[in-house]
């Protein structure tokens, strides 16, 4: 399912555990950068999405945050346990793919429970 982002623009999909570790990475192009360069990105994700946990309480939970490079745009979406980072270019709607990874993420609630949703992201 998450393969129909390509569809929509997005060039890389990263699934991010609960430890800033990739459990999948899905990529229609080669990132060039080492897999020491990787790790620290995707842990940098998970870093900043647990700081804006913090103020839950105040502001509400966070639906998705999104970083305007000057080549690409970067989307970081709760997925569950996970965290669901994508990379794309600029120009590509980045509330569509938002959109999108919500009706996925909702379509997984309808039919598994937390518990094999979690089992899932873990055997990834």
């Amino acid at each position: 399912m998450l393969r129909s982002l390509f569809d929509l623009g997005v060039d890389s999909i990263i699934m991010i555990n609960e430890h800033g570790r990739a459990e999948e990475v899905l990529s229609r192009s080669t990132i060039n950068m080492s897999s020491q360069r990787q790790e620290i990105l995707h842990m940098s994700f998970r870093l900043h999405h647990s700081l804006l946990q913090d103020f839950d309480e105040e502001y509400g939970m966070v639906n998705y945050f999104v970083i305007e490079r000057e080549n690409v745009k970067i989307l970081s979406v709760p997925f569950h346990s996970c965290k669901l980072f994508s990379i794309m270019k600029k120009g590509i709607d980045h509330m569509q793919i938002i959109k999108k990874i919500q009706q996925i993420s909702n379509l997984k609630h309808e039919y598994l429970s937390r518990d094999m949703l979690e089992m899932v992201a873990s055997a990834k």
